[in-house]
């Protein structure tokens, strides 16, 4: 991320993926199949909107671009269900509003985010729409060390079109009208502050799954870990 000017801050991020689907076989066991790579590149703007002491908001504009694999296959060389891909294969466009605040040892936060894809992959397909939103509370403990908890919600459509190699009949993970979800998650947190080179910042944030409801066999989560490694310079 970089700030070129104190009232906006770009960024660029190119995320690592990888997914593994365990299912189970009629004659018993499990049939394994994994999946990894770079997923898709997203360029954003942070427009700071309102301020008003610690209290502050901004707009977030993302676009996606399609820089992750849309064709993951299997060790039988199969096309792998819908929810293996790395990337969706679309320019999609990301907004999101976020406030924070801060009050002697104590900071919070709210984020409303949605997605939207803009185009039809090459495969014939769009994932649906993707909405979300989180809260989230943390305290100082030290002047190096702090403690946060968050609660999210996310709800995801169905995928319109279809991959024409994926039979529905053959799987129904295959089925493009049984992809949609909702998923409300939990978890704490930490961020570490590291006085060196000009200031460093580790996080870590883990999210429990406390409700989960989709319409049809996909992947669900069960923990959600998020690190990070920020250089303030």
């Amino acid at each position: 991320m970089y700030a070129p000017h104190p009232r906006f801050t770009l960024g660029l991020m190119l995320p690592l993926v990888e997914k593994r689907l365990d299912q189970a076989l009629p004659g018993g066991g499990f049939e394994r199949q994994q999946t990894s790579g770079i997923g898709d590149a997203k360029a954003m703007v942070l427009l700071p909107f309102m301020q008003k002491g610690s209290q502050k908001t901004q707009f977030n504009i993302l676009i996606s671009l399609p820089t992750g694999s849309i064709r993951a296959e299997g060790s039988d060389g199969s096309r792998m269900p819908y929810s293996m891909p790395h990337g969706t294969g679309t320019w999609d466009i990301l907004w999101g509003l976020t406030y924070t605040g801060k009050e002697q040892g104590l900071s919070w936060g709210a984020q409303v985010e949605s997605q939207y894809r803009m185009n039809t992959n090459d495969l014939g397909y769009e994932f649906g729409a993707v909405y979300e939103a989180s809260g989230w509370m943390a305290a100082e403990v030290s002047s190096w060390l702090s403690l946060s908890v968050r609660l999210g919600w996310r709800k995801t459509e169905n995928i319109k079109g279809a991959d024409p190699q994926l039979d529905p009949a053959t799987s129904a993970l295959n089925d493009p009208r049984r992809q949609a979800g909702t998923r409300v998650d939990m978890g704490p947190g930490f961020n570490v502050l590291v006085p060196i080179f000009g200031g460093q910042r580790l996080s870590f944030e883990a999210l429990f799954a406390l409700y989960q409801s989709v319409d049809g066999p996909q992947l669900v989560s069960d923990v959600k870990y998020t690190a990070g490694w920020q250089w303030l310079f």
